[in-house]
């Protein structure tokens, strides 16, 4: 897949866990946001604001490797090895631990979590279109979590597509169960 198809279809995948978080989310109060599983699994206020605490770092990451970027695309999307390992045990079939700083601290959450989610998600959204002309191989940034792995901007896609992809189908599930609670 070239560069552009690559960005296109990351931008798609992205527009799709808007609208299915909007979905599963539409009905719920504060208070249901806020609630925590019976399980002691993260609610769904939880599990979106941890999506913010791990997005909004690789947005900035990504944002300043491409300011410096080659203007030409190179061809096809190349995936390093960091982004392909981060990327299997951050996404949806995995169950990976959590770093310190990815861990959500509040205990009540509103609408404000998810709208800011999507704020965030159109950010990376619209950088995708933003980096179509420049060659996002190329474009290298630090992981904002682990400093000593070098990716691009491929790797900072996949990553954000595949973790997003992970916990949209845990809001569904739950949002779910913590209605059935009531």
């Amino acid at each position: 897949m070239n560069q552009t198809e690559f960005l296109d279809d990351c931008a798609a995948k992205l527009r799709d866990h808007i609208n299915r978080v909007e979905v599963a989310t539409s009905n719920l109060s504060d208070g249901q946001l806020s609630r925590d599983l019976a399980s002691g699994e993260w609610g769904v206020g939880r599990v979106i604001e941890h999506l913010n605490l791990s997005n909004e770092p690789y947005l900035s990451g990504m944002r300043s490797s491409l300011a410096t970027a080659p203007g030409t695309p190179g061809g096809v999307a190349q995936t390093g090895f960091w982004g392909r390992t981060i990327a299997k045990f951050a996404g949806p079939d995995k169950d990976a631990p959590v770093p310190a700083d990815m861990v959500p601290t509040s205990a009540t959450y509103t609408r404000e979590v998810v709208d800011q989610w999507k704020a965030v998600m159109g950010e990376i959204i619209a950088l995708a279109d933003e980096a179509k002309d420049k060659d996002i191989n190329q474009a290298k940034f630090k992981n904002p979590f682990v400093k000593f792995m070098k990716m691009n901007v491929v790797d900072g896609y996949t990553i954000i597509v595949a973790h997003t992809e992970r916990h949209v189908r845990q809001i569904e599930s739950r949002s779910k169960l913590v209605i059935l609670a009531d």
